[in-house]
């Protein structure tokens, strides 16, 4: 079997997985929901606001809104951090988990080659959900508010220096990338069991820990000095451009180390 049969295979086990497409389509409905629901609470509030209302009715709407809107943003943040985390997780230990490794890999598939195309299946299937639970909320968002959301990124443009941007962005996707490989090799190590979530989740915590400590070094750093010699916005760009290049260079050392870990690991694995 070659790697492009490989791929499609996993596509196509992946889109096949109606649980977790179920879920997918309920956060996206959580999502929205809780978008509009916002979106009425901050025009019933702004509104009355700029009349100078103060009468108790003119506020029920928000009185009634406010809290469900808060309980389903609290309700949302929780659930789309849990599958942030577990769909990723279930994506990749899947063939270890229906007992199927063994089978693919003595039906001549490669380790080497099925290993990194589990990961580049997971990431792209990761990112096609994340899309299909955001892409309605910020259609509507920018369909009520798009001259506001314009005018800001307009001026944060000229705040903000374009490479910081960029820096963050590609942050984000090498980000996602070293999540991937991280625990794959957590799940490579322990065979797919649940328990190695916990494991990920301990040593990303660990990670975090010490490249927040080099932040705030270089952080306190940069104000002390920049306060003399640099405007604000000289400042506040190289903050900004300090915390993407090391987060980018905790992602790539991230990726570097788990990924030659899982690598070997799997070459040499007894399935």
């Amino acid at each position: 079997m070659n790697a492009s049969n490989i791929f499609k295979m996993e596509f196509y086990k992946n889109f096949r997985d109606k649980a977790w497409i179920i879920i997918t389509g309920s956060l996206a409905v959580v999502a929205l929901l809780t978008t509009i629901i916002g979106l009425s609470y901050m025009k019933i509030v702004t509104s009355n606001s700029s009349y100078g209302s103060t009468s108790p009715g003119s506020y029920s709407g928000a009185i009634v809104l406010g809290p469900i809107f808060f309980l389903l943003l609290i309700f949302g943040f929780i659930a789309y951090y849990a599958f942030t985390l577990i769909y990723p997780f279930r994506l990749l230990s899947s063939d270890y988990s229906a007992g199927t490794m063994g089978l693919m890999i003595a039906s001549g598939v490669k380790r080497t080659t099925y290993y990194f195309i589990k990961i580049v299946a997971t990431i792209l299937t990761t990112l096609l959900a994340q899309i299909t639970i955001w892409l309605l909320p910020a259609i509507l968002v920018f369909g009520l508010y798009g001259s506001e959301i314009m005018k800001t990124m307009s001026m944060a443009v000229q705040t903000i220096n374009i490479w910081n941007f960029i820096g963050m962005a590609f942050g984000g996707i090498i980000a996602l990338i070293a999540m991937s490989v991280s625990l794959f090799f957590w799940v490579i190590l322990f065979k797919g069991k649940f328990w190695s979530i916990f494991v990920y989740f301990g040593a990303n915590m660990g990670f975090g820990i010490l490249s927040g400590i080099i932040k705030i070094f270089f952080q306190t750093t940069t104000i002390a000095v920049g306060s003399a010699t640099s405007s604000s916005a000289g400042i506040f760009n190289s903050l900004i451009g300090q915390t993407s290049g090391i987060g980018i260079f905790f992602s790539f050392i991230e990726i570097i180390l788990f990924g030659l870990l899982g690598y070997f690991k799997i070459k040499k694995q007894d399935l």
